[in-house]
């Protein structure tokens, strides 16, 4: 067979792997673990090819983390029911399949392909819950809660900010209005789902976007006024779908501040202060902990920068912190000021925010933690590329 033929080959078979990752967030799409998990072993087995094929290098930083990752579970005594080996393995996979750990530049086509196919799929999404407005208070659209459906909005509008000139330079009207079309339904959508760790995360990536992107103030100026037009236009669309996010405000009044997030938090600020260094363990919470669904042996962080002090630790956070910060600094070096630089740049500055308030990064089984550590795994493999072609400067 023709290289273009293999091509395509692959082309077909990345989609198929990326829509059962992410479609099974659909509720009337039944997805088994089982699946899923076929899935995500073809696209793992995929890389490993190219790793013994094309030979990698491998990302310390990243090694470092899985091993104090793994330590931590071997250092605290976790009970049967979190299945921490078998929850380890599927984050490793994850993390070889998606993640930084290693750099090659196959693996930045293979990163370049599957992000492409998530951000439709995402656009899909967003498009398809648009006929459900005003069917739920916490919009969800055809996904199975609002946590899932607000994050994948906001990285609809970030690409969309990122990559406006493609959309809008020398473009015929017909592009033009597509692109405004998309902006507007992708507010719409995050204004409904009532998600302000989302809203909040996507407004200081998109302000990050404007200031690094504007290499005059009038250039910001009119950046900002484009932006201001485009949300007050679209505010006769959106105005009735604030109802979930002034509610929020309302319960969280009556409950003194609080919220079932600030009990998550506490629990988490706890299980580190019971075991500071490393942590309770990967995968691992305290009992009677806020989170904790023991009906179905479930954990839900509340927060992804406090569930790694709570589960691995100082010696954990401080591990991921370097990882995250040299890939994002090594990012800004970059000479080239392409739209894929600032769309990473933008992406990590989001996740960054977003992680305050959701806990998703050690859940192999979150279609966020996947888009997460294949965001970190491609700005890697961006920066290697570039460094190799001489791309990278000294600050």
């Amino acid at each position: 067979m023709s290289n273009k033929t293999n091509n395509n080959i692959l082309n077909v078979i990345l989609f198929i792997c990326v829509s059962i990752l992410t479609l099974r967030v659909i509720t009337f799409i039944d997805i088994s673990a089982t699946l899923y998990y076929v899935a995500l072993s073809i696209l793992f087995f995929i890389v490993i090819s190219y790793v013994l094929i094309y030979g990698t290098r491998v990302d310390k930083n990243t090694l470092l983390f899985l091993i104090i990752a793994f330590i931590s579970i071997l250092l605290n005594v976790i009970p049967s029911k979190f299945s921490p080996y078998a929850r380890y393995l599927a984050f490793l996979m994850m993390i070889i399949t998606f993640g930084p750990l290693f750099k090659s530049k196959p693996l930045y086509d293979f990163n370049k392909r599957i992000i492409y196919i998530f951000i439709f799929l995402f656009f899909l999404i967003v498009l398809l819950s648009i006929p459900l407005l005003g069917s739920q208070v916490y919009f969800a659209g055809i996904t199975e809660q609002s946590m899932v459906l607000a994050p994948i909005s906001a990285i609809c509008i970030i690409y969309l900010v990122s990559n406006k000139q493609q959309f809008w330079k020398n473009s015929k009207i017909i592009k033009k209005i597509i692109y405004l079309l998309l902006v507007f339904a992708s507010l719409v959508i995050i204004i409904a789902t009532a998600s302000r760790s989302a809203i909040i995360g996507c407004l200081i990536s998109i302000l990050f976007y404007f200031l690094v992107t504007s290499k005059n103030l009038s250039k910001l100026i009119k950046s900002f006024v484009v932006f201001i037009i485009i949300i007050g236009l679209s505010y006769p669309i959106w105005r009735n779908q604030m109802d979930g996010i002034l509610l929020k405000f309302e319960i969280q009044d009556n409950m003194g501040g609080n919220n079932s997030r600030t009990a998550m938090w506490n629990s988490r600020i706890t299980e580190f202060k019971y075991s500071p260094i490393i942590g309770i363990g990967f995968s691992n919470v305290l009992k009677e902990s806020a989170g904790y669904r023991s009906e179905i042996d479930s954990i839900e962080l509340g927060s992804s920068w406090l569930g790694l002090l709570s589960q691995m630790g100082v010696v954990g956070f401080i591990s991921f912190f370097m990882l995250f910060f040299s890939i994002f600094l090594n990012l800004w070096k970059i000479k080239t000021n392409d739209s894929t630089k600032y769309f990473l740049l933008s992406l990590l500055i989001f996740f960054g925010v977003h992680m305050i308030f959701e806990g998703y990064i050690l859940a192999a089984g979150s279609i966020l933690s996947i888009f997460f550590w294949l965001i970190l795994g491609f700005s890697n493999n961006y920066i290697f590329i570039n460094k190799k072609n001489g791309n990278s400067k000294n600050i």
